[in-house]
C-alpha cells in the first residue's frame, strides 16, 4: 500500500455557488482537489488553528520564536461572472496560492475606492516622493 501523499501547500481555493469550498492542495505526488461543505471546512480550520496555537505555545515555551509569515500578493484581477450580477476577484499570493471571491457590484465599487484612496496615501508619503 502506498503512503498517503504529503501536503505541501494550497494551490487554489474557490467558493462554489452551491456553498461548497473547493481546495486544491500541492502534494509530493502532484496536486489533489477536495470539496468541503462550509460547515465541515469551518470545523477542519478550527481544529488546525488549535494545532497551530499548540505548536506555537510549545515552541515559545522552549525559548524559540514562532513566526507566522505574512504573504504578499503577486497578482490580482477581476472579471464579471457570466450569468450573475457579481464579479470574481482573483488574488494570487507570492507563494502561488490563488483565492477567488465573489463580490456584489456595490462591494466591488467600495473596494475600488478604498484601494485608490490607499494607493494615493502611499504615493503622498514623503518616503515615496520622487527625487
Amino acid at each position: 500500500m502506498a503512503d498517503d501523499p504529503f501536503i505541501k501547500s494550497i494551490a487554489k481555493i474557490a467558493y462554489a455557488e452551491d456553498s461548497r469550498a473547493i481546495v486544491t492542495f500541492t502534494t509530493d505526488n502532484g496536486v489533489v482537489t477536495y470539496q468541503f461543505s462550509i460547515f465541515d471546512l469551518q470545523t477542519i480550520v478550527g481544529a488546525m488553528s488549535q494545532m497551530v496555537l499548540f505548536a506555537q505555545s510549545q515552541t515559545l515555551s522552549r525559548g524559540y520564536h514562532f513566526v507566522t509569515p505574512v504573504l504578499d500578493v503577486a497578482d490580482a484581477m477581476a472579471a464579471p461572472v457570466a450569468d450573475k450580477n457579481k464579479l470574481v476577484l482573483s488574488v494570487k499570493l507570492q507563494n502561488g496560492i490563488v483565492c477567488e471571491f465573489g463580490l456584489e457590484p456595490s462591494v466591488a465599487n467600495r473596494l475600488r475606492e478604498d484601494i485608490e484612496r490607499a494607493a494615493k496615501t502611499l504615493q503622498d508619503r514623503p518616503s515615496h516622493a520622487r527625487h
